[in-house]
């Protein structure tokens, strides 16, 4: 759930194109990619609560 914020925006900042038809395997986040959600929150105004991404 979101309330303010450009969720949206922080979506498509942080959005991949696909590279094949079909869903990715699924895997755990780096710590680069966690980085750069937290980053992309806070710059959209984004509050994250909860437990922290793991790598």
């Amino acid at each position: 759930m979101t309330t303010g914020g450009d969720f949206e925006a922080m979506v498509r900042e942080t959005a991949r194109p696909a590279t094949a038809a079909g869903l990715p395997e699924a895997a755990h986040p780096t710590p680069e990619m966690i980085a750069a959600v937290d980053a992309a929150c806070a710059r959209n105004k984004i509050r994250l609560v909860g437990a922290p991404l793991a790598a």
